[in-house]
């Protein structure tokens, strides 16, 4: 029971299940192993075995913990610095842009002769073009719809471990005072100190056993069922929501060309014998009249 409830608290403290297994095989399955081939069936050595597992589950636990908590300080760190950095940035573009931009220079060019747009248009030119088809837009699959649930469990799970973790804060406090104790203070104080200890070690074991009675509660059999559907429904989240992003780039309403009004075809038109106009080399009207 000792170990299970251990390696939930590894499962919500985001320890790999690999790492869990590979403790599971060196210090449980191979001792228990050779324990059997030297000693025989010994009950007492068993339980010392999955103590010392505990223990080494837990240590790696402590160390992802703190990893976890260095990571987070450090971006933390990182985006303070990219964001005032890229404030400066902007501010020295922004003074660079006042002092150095030269004035442009005004060229005044002679107006080409215009043209008028005859105002019949075949109706052909201005029928309707056919519209593009778009393809539907991205459905969201039921493991995604679970997952906003799925994190209120899971935010849920974290929080719990937090209070065990300050519970082992506060008895490793204990167990320092208690080994620091030396002369009279020994005799007077080390009873109430393993007293403590002792009600300490029960709450912790209660918080641990609280993991698996969260996730049970929302219809999980054991915490790792649970992570295993937090994780499938994370990643149909995050594919779902890439697959809507291409979407609206390829298709959003940003990019999807609108119906062209009447008005605006005329305009397109004369622009466009505008433009064919300008283009032609210039006569002066003299020279044509002779």
């Amino acid at each position: 029971m000792q170990w299970n409830h251990k390696v939930d608290r590894a499962l919500v403290s985001q320890v790999p299940e690999d790492e869990i297994r590979q403790i599971k095989k060196e210090f449980i399955t191979d001792r228990i192993r050779q324990s059997i081939d030297a000693w025989g069936r010994q009950p007492d050595m068993l339980a010392s075995i999955i103590i010392h597992a505990a223990m080494r589950l837990a240590l790696l636990i402590s160390k992802v913990l703190t990893a976890a908590r260095a990571l987070k300080d450090n971006l933390f760190h990182e985006a303070l610095e990219k964001e005032y950095a890229s404030k400066d940035v902007i501010k020295a573009e922004d003074t660079a842009d006042v002092v150095t931009t030269p004035a442009k220079e005004v060229i005044i060019e002679p107006e080409p002769p215009s043209v008028t747009l005859s105002a019949t248009i075949l109706e052909t030119e201005i029928a309707e073009q056919p519209k593009p088809q778009i393809p539907p837009r991205p459905v969201m699959p039921p493991e995604a719809a679970d997952f906003p649930k799925l994190q209120k469990i899971d935010a849920t799970l974290d929080k719990h471990n937090k209070h065990i973790f300050e519970a082992e804060r506060e008895r490793g406090n204990l167990e320092i005072e208690l080994s620091d104790l030396k002369g009279l203070a020994r005799l007077t104080k080390k009873k109430e100190l393993e007293s403590k200890i002792s009600a300490k070690n029960e709450e912790i074991r209660t918080l641990k056993a609280g993991l698996s009675g969260i996730v049970k509660q929302h219809g999980f059999e054991t915490v790792q069922n649970f992570y295993t559907a937090f994780y499938t429904a994370q990643r149909a989240t995050d594919a779902y929501k890439k697959a809507c992003v291409k979407w609206e780039k390829d298709f959003g309403e940003q990019t999807t060309p609108k119906a062209e009004t009447m008005h605006e075809k005329l305009q397109r038109y004369q622009e466009k014998a505008d433009r064919q106009n300008s283009n032609r080399p210039y006569q002066s009207r003299d020279k044509g009249a002779r």
